[in-house]
């Protein structure tokens, strides 16, 4: 805490507080220098949540990029650090604050995520194999991407008031959705909506959910289970090659509270700023758009809304009018974002990956390997990327020429599987013997540990 203090002070004199080491020195000394004649050590707690409140609201009036940082994290665990003594019952003086440990200074923060909470998210990347099957587990399980029913989550979170350990968890995580705890939030609740939240028990936190949908449920859940994810290092790692989509997962997750068309942001009092942004990433495959003499390509795109602005097949008209640019004819490259009205950026595109929301759905977008036009979501196969169309064409073809399973007998299956040699991307149809060594091309992903699974066989050797 004493660290989270220091950086709050630093932060606070640097946007010009008068009252920076009032408002950040330790207890015994803020309560000989504040008037509080006839005042409570409760009262005078109080009084200062207020007080860090405000100085944190001049200094994002100050500079509006403070919240994009770990300053709203900060600042909410050092009001929490006053809530333990506001909510205390007995009269107390300064001696029984420090004897007590009530004082914010002395408040026992964790900078890591408890166990049981890392152990619960682990089960949605490993399941329950070598795991015991707990409550929270199985609703954790409802966070997970790309579930398919979100309908029994309330009961599932009433259940876990059954287990102790289930029901300290759930407690703390809707907590942190309430209060904007989580590392990812650029926003955080003021004083007297984490004064109430802090009171509340199980069962009120639970009906102070009521209101909410199965699917805005299962954000809390997801954004949960995301950032833990990413805070640790060993399930980051497994998450990142147990799921494909797990870039998107997080950001979805992570943003969904911020729009009110999911219907959450509607109990919020407070702004928050987007958090997706436009990225980009080069090619590694140097050839990915053929040579055909055109110039690079290059499309607007704004860095206020994350929007890439190009032209997609059946487009409402509605859409057509917020998606679009409105371009000056005098110069053509400089435009003006239709969604939010906010200057574009020009980007090339040309042999990059880019990401950002095209129709308002986050997208990868690049040229196509073939026909050299704007892919949206594209599909990869080998060491290319196309186009849906292409993509189709690709790889009817390359099933129609498919080569014989890889212990060279002539393929009798439907099964097929895609393995790289020699930097060579080929398909194979294998042989009743192999099919179980499938992995489903038709979903174009490639699985280079084939090779390392075939060489178990004695009767195939891979090069």
């Amino acid at each position: 805490m004493n660290i989270i203090i220091s950086r709050l002070s630093h932060l606070f004199k640097s946007n010009g507080i008068l009252e920076n080491q009032l408002l950040c020195c330790p207890w015994d000394t803020y309560v000989h220098r504040h008037p509080h004649a006839g005042h409570t050590m409760q009262a005078l707690a109080r009084a200062r949540m207020n007080r860090i409140w405000d100085a944190w609201q001049q200094c994002i009036r100050a500079d509006e990029d403070v919240v994009n940082g770990e300053c709203p994290q900060y600042v909410g665990a050092y009001l929490d650090a006053h809530i333990p003594l506001v909510q205390h019952a007995d009269k107390l003086t300064v001696a029984c604050v420090m004897r007590l440990h009530l004082a914010p200074e002395q408040h026992a923060m964790k900078l890591t995520m408890p166990k049981e909470l890392v152990d619960a998210v682990s089960v949605v990347w490993r399941g329950h194999a070598g795991a015991k099957k707990t409550l929270i587990g199985d609703l954790f399980l409802k966070g997970r991407p790309g579930v398919l029913s979100v309908r029994y989550i309330r009961p599932q979170l009433q259940r876990c008031a059954a287990h102790v350990e289930s029901k300290m968890i759930v407690t703390e995580m809707i907590k942190a959705w309430i209060c904007g705890k989580h590392s990812n939030r650029t926003a955080v609740a003021p004083p007297p909506r984490r004064l109430k939240v802090a009171a509340m028990t199980f069962d009120e936190l639970i009906a102070d959910l009521s209101s909410l949908t199965s699917r805005q449920l299962y954000y809390i859940i997801a954004e949960c289970i995301a950032v833990v994810t990413v805070s640790t290092a060993s399930l980051h790692i497994l998450a990142a090659g147990a799921c494909s989509v797990f870039q998107e997962y997080f950001l979805d997750s992570t943003a969904v509270y911020n729009r009110k068309r999911k219907g959450i942001a509607a109990r919020v009092l407070y702004h928050t700023p987007a958090v997706v942004r436009i990225q980009q990433w080069p090619l590694t495959t140097p050839t990915q758009v053929p040579d055909t003499g055109l110039a690079t390509t290059k499309v607007h795109t704004c860095d206020t809304c994350a929007a890439i602005h190009i032209k997609t097949e059946r487009q409402p008209r509605a859409l057509k009018g917020r998606a679009g640019v409105s371009i000056d004819l005098a110069n053509p490259w400089h435009g003006v974002c239709n969604q939010c009205n906010s200057p574009s950026t020009v980007r090339e595109i040309s042999n990059y990956i880019t990401k950002g929301n095209v129709n308002n759905k986050l997208t990868t977008v690049c040229i196509c390997a073939a026909c050299s036009t704007i892919a949206a979501a594209p599909t990869t196969i080998g060491l290319y990327l196309y186009c849906t169309a292409c993509a189709a064409t690709k790889m009817q073809t390359m099933l129609d020429t498919a080569h014989p399973c890889l212990c060279g007998a002539v393929g009798d299956t439907t099964t097929f599987t895609t393995v790289l040699r020699k930097g060579v991307y080929t398909i194979h149809n294998l042989c009743r013997e192999h099919a179980s060594l499938k992995y489903d091309c038709m979903h174009l992903h490639t699985d280079e540990a084939i090779a390392a699974a075939i060489a178990a066989f004695d009767t195939v050797t891979c090069e």
